[in-house]
């Protein structure tokens, strides 16, 4: 699945909207989740909680990262 975000941190986290949508679905649905941002947007970390969940992969134009 193809999961939208604004940033991304080192360990797979990614911030997006802040609904949580894609939180509960996953934790409902576990499938693998590819997501797709610029490499700008890369932070060494993010804040995050005990629900969110680590995507497996992120793809940006200089590389492809897997977590």
């Amino acid at each position: 699945m193809i999961v939208p975000m604004l940033a991304f941190d080192a360990e797979g986290f990614r911030l997006g909207a802040g609904g949580g949508y894609y939180d509960r679905y996953l934790a409902k649905y576990p499938v693998k989740t590819v997501g797709i941002c610029y490499a700008e947007c890369r932070r060494t970390q993010l804040p995050h909680d005990a629900f969110d969940i680590k995507m497996n992969c992120c793809v940006t134009e200089q590389k492809t990262e897997e977590f």
